[in-house]
């Protein structure tokens, strides 16, 4: 075999080696993926000066959903309660005018 042909086999076979690791990657990377939880929840937010405002939020159980309305990110407002979080479709709010606000709110 000459030098010009072990050069084009090495080069072949680095490539082959090459693309499998890539695929091999990016099998991993697709089944490590989490999935988005599939309840949509509606919380109703209370912020002292800014009053109240409805929150959505993906999550696994109403606990969670909670949770996740807390930790509202870039929110100017330090301070707020979540007053009640209900599966959209399902659930209605207690309060009867947040729960028509809501309801004329586009989504």
């Amino acid at each position: 075999m000459s030098v010009g042909n072990q050069i084009t086999t090495k080069s072949c076979l680095k490539n082959f080696f090459a693309s499998i690791a890539i695929m091999a990657l990016f099998y991993t990377t697709q089944n490590s993926i989490a999935a988005m939880p599939e309840i949509s929840f509606a919380c109703q937010v209370y912020h002292p000066k800014a009053g109240e405002e409805v929150t959505l939020v993906q999550a696994n159980s109403r606990k969670e959903a909670i949770e996740i309305a807390h930790l509202k990110e870039g929110s100017k407002h330090r301070y707020f309660e979540v007053r009640q979080c209900v599966i959209i479709g399902e659930e209605a709010f207690k309060d009867s005018s947040f729960q028509r606000n809501f309801e004329k709110t586009p989504r």
